[in-house]
């Protein structure tokens, strides 16, 4: 759990910021401004457009919703390749637990026979597996390739650089710059040094006791001296801290009155001021040659969340799943805490597999993102995370006691690489990838002789009462199949360029094509529903529910009149904190969903009843803890649009939209499908034992922030008490952790309605700017 702790932990300030630049009030009911806009349907040249590939034709296609049916289909696909092909594989999460070694072991078997494998995996989450991933190259011998998506960038390579380089000697005055323009004339043309790797390498694998020793140790700081103050008075340092605010303004947010401040208070406080700014300055990379690297950092987690295996041209299996034990078994002595419920497409193609391929390609080559093993190693080498034991024991022998001059620097380098390498207990590369082959081994027998024995088929969506998965000969005739996908770039360019986040309404210009579509989905569903006068259901089934502000937009059109959606039934279908990994999504969304049907039961009101009024029908349910099963967990990205369906790996969360990479299909004409698909997940809505009903919770006119926030700090205050992270706080970092977390409350709350209610008639370039404060803020969850 540290892992998500830890960045939400540090989120708690930047969103605070954003947080104070709205004013606690209350928004006042507003009726509807009713738009002579009329919807138009979503056609099938506006999907393909969206659509990473041409118009698929399908020969087979199941709908996999059970563990073990999706990783046998996964195997059997493997097992079909012949040489010759290629097989395309794309993860966020990969494991060498039992099932996983033998989906590898698989791999390693079809590099034998001469198929090519193409694997893509997310940096940042697997770069603790870079040794598996050089085992598969080196055991393949070079048939597995592997490329690792989300590379430090050239400018995070560069801070890396500047944060673990100390400031050279100066005498007599110094300007503001005299310690940054020397680094950086330093720096010029030069490669990573020890402590900069360290720095990267301890970063990625979320070792920041190390992260620390290498910027404290690289810069040469004297960290009791830099945080005593000296015989700076508390006046003093209060004015500091506002002269920080305002070059901040000016800096970073182009604030024309901050700036003129600046320049008037350097002008008469030049010497007070310029050694503590030289200092700061000097330690912190603000830019160079306005080369800013603010949306580096800010983006550094966008992952690869692609989910696909593909089969030379004939055969693509994507979805929720990763590779791990958790997504291809059912509960067994092997399995961990969770279990996750998921959902995969698997489709044998007759026809346009190839632009799946080339779709994947692009991705593949995609250098500004990606990056080969080996290269990686070079880098940021994981020796010191292979071997952390030891390191910490050799790095704690070789500090020197006073530690202050580049000869100390360079001393400490010399001493630990002396004899870390010469550890009795270092294990190098050969020997890690010896004790993989056994790993992989052992897990390959124990699936095989502890789990395989016991495997059997039993979820289904299909009412059928024997096990079925397939789409029937019917909808397979008329289905219009898209591959989609959220990329970090605009697909239409011939010469890509990376792109940072997005804003809601230009999805298509930044790579957003699964928002756009489920945006356009929306509205579809609406249009369709007026027009043949019956009901038409939206279901978001969704794992991680946080709506970004362009989902948010459809919600508000959806109840406000803008669309007619008054044939229109949307339900909200997500975990509990109680079911998930990820409960601080869950906590977060709270104010947003209880903002949301604050303003849809204003609606309510106004109109009498919901038929009087244009607006869907909405409700909201979570999914309860099974009581044989306490780690069963929703981890499925489905979603209902009227007669379409999208399944992929994009969750309902702003993550999804403004972050990561994602893929799924979009599906058209299966009607009996998506019918058979929505009525399993009604009847699962109405068993109170599985799943409970949170609507009149949430429209409960008594519900408010502070109530919320009052039972969510009896949550943090027993999360604290119990976790390490929690013990080392002291009551003065604990209460600016409450009162972080309450300004974000009241952020999500506030904002959630001015998307909702344009109580102040914006512009849309004010509206598309509060939208994406709110994209941006919730990004750091």
């Amino acid at each position: 759990m540290i892992r998500f702790w830890i960045p939400a932990v540090l989120a708690i300030a930047t969103i605070s910021y954003y947080a104070t630049t709205y004013k606690h009030k209350n928004f006042p009911t507003r009726e509807p401004a009713f738009s002579l806009f009329k919807s138009q349907p979503l056609e099938d040249k506006d999907i393909l457009e969206a659509s990473s590939s041409s118009d698929l034709k399908a020969k087979r296609v199941r709908l996999l919703i059970d563990n073990d049916a999706s990783f046998d289909s996964k195997i059997e696909a493997i097992r079909s390749a012949r040489s010759g092909e290629t097989i395309r594989l794309s993860y966020y999460i990969y494991s060498k637990d039992q099932s996983s070694a033998l989906f590898l072991n698989e791999l390693l078997q079809a590099a034998a026979r001469g198929v090519r494998i193409k694997l893509m995996a997310d940096f940042i989450t697997n770069y603790p597996l870079l040794d598996l991933f050089t085992y598969l190259e080196t055991q393949s011998r070079g048939m597995i390739q592997v490329r690792l998506y989300g590379r430090p960038t050239p400018l995070i390579v560069r801070d890396s650089m500047f944060l673990t380089t100390p400031c050279p000697p100066t005498s007599g005055k110094v300007k503001s710059t005299t310690c940054s323009d020397a680094k950086w004339a330093k720096l010029a043309n030069s490669s990573p040094d020890f402590y900069a790797r360290l720095m990267l390498s301890s970063l990625y694998s979320l070792n920041f006791d190390f992260v620390a020793s290498a910027v404290l140790k690289g810069q040469l700081v004297d960290l009791a001296a830099l945080t005593s103050g000296g015989n700076t008075s508390e006046e003093d340092k209060k004015q500091f801290i506002e002269f920080l605010k305002l070059a901040f303004n000016a800096k970073v947010k182009g604030d024309v009155l901050a700036g003129a401040k600046v320049l008037i208070a350097m002008q008469l406080y030049g010497d007070k001021l310029n050694p503590i700014l030289n200092e700061i300055l000097g330690r912190v990379p603000v830019s160079q040659k306005e080369q800013k690297s603010y949306s580096d950092w800010e983006h550094i987690t966008d992952f690869t969340h692609h989910k696909i295996l593909m089969v030379g041209d004939r055969f693509v299996q994507l979805g929720g799943r990763n590779i791990e034990n958790s997504y291809h078994m059912k509960r067994n002595e092997l399995t961990d805490k969770y279990i996750f419920m998921d959902t995969d497409v698997a489709v044998d193609l007759d026809r346009g597999g190839n632009s799946i391929a080339v779709a994947y390609d692009r991705l593949w080559n995609f250098s500004q993102m990606t990056i080969p093993v080996q290269e990686a190693r070079n880098l940021m080498p994981n020796e010191l995370v292979s071997n952390s034991e030891i390191a910490n024991e050799v790095w704690n022998q070789c500090l020197p006691k006073n530690y202050q001059t580049e000869q100390d620097r360079q001393t400490l380098v010399s001493c630990f690489e002396g004899q870390f390498y010469k550890h009795s207990k270092y294990k190098n590369l050969n020997t890690r990838m010896t004790e993989l082959a056994t790993v992989l081994n052992d897990g390959v027998q124990a699936y095989k002789s502890q789990y395989l024995p016991k495997k059997a088929y039993a979820q289904t969506w299909k009412k059928s009462s024997n096990y079925e998965d397939e789409l029937s000969n019917v909808d397979i005739s008329h289905l219009l199949l898209g591959y989609i996908e959220n990329v970090h770039y605009d697909k239409s360019k011939k010469e890509l360029e990376r792109i940072y986040g997005s804003v809601a309404g230009k999805e298509t210009k930044n790579g957003k094509y699964i928002h756009h579509l489920w945006y356009l989905g929306l509205q579809n569903t609406c249009a369709l529903a007026a027009k043949e006068k019956r009901e038409k259901r939206v279901i978001i089934h969704s794992a991680y529910f946080l709506p970004p502000a362009i989902l948010m937009r459809g919600f508000s059109k959806m109840m406000d009149g803008t669309w007619d959606c008054r044939n229109v039934h949307v339900s909200f279908v997500t975990n509990s904190p109680e079911t998930t990994d990820l409960n601080h999504i869950n906590i977060a969304s709270r104010y947003q969903m209880a903002a949301f049907f604050k303003v849809y039961q204003n609606r309510r009101r106004i109109y009498g009843s919901i038929s009087d009024s244009k607006s869907a029908k909405f409700d909201y349910h979570e999914y309860l803890k099974d009581p044989n099963d306490r780690g069963l967990s929703l981890h499925s990205k489905v979603s209902v649009l009227g007669d379409d369906l999208i399944v992929g790996s994009a969750n309902a969360d702003v993550r999804s939209y403004y972050m990561d990479t994602n893929n799924g299909f979009f599906l058209r004409g299966a009607k009996d499908t998506v019918s058979q698909y929505a009525e399993w997940v009604d009847n699962i809505l109405k068993d109170s034992t599985k799943v409970r009903d949170l609507t009149s919770h949430f429209s409960s006119p008594g519900l408010t922030v502070d109530k919320i926030y009052s039972d969510d700090k009896k949550i943090l205050e027993n999360f604290l008490a119990t976790n390490e992270l929690g013990k080392k706080l002291s009551p003065t970092m604990k209460e600016k952790f409450f009162k972080g977390i309450y300004a974000v409350a009241n952020f999500v709350s506030e904002t959630t309605e001015k998307i909702l209610v344009k109580d102040s008639n914006p512009s849309e370039a004010e509206q598309a700017e509060l939208e994406q404060k709110f994209d941006r803020a919730m990004q750091l969850l």
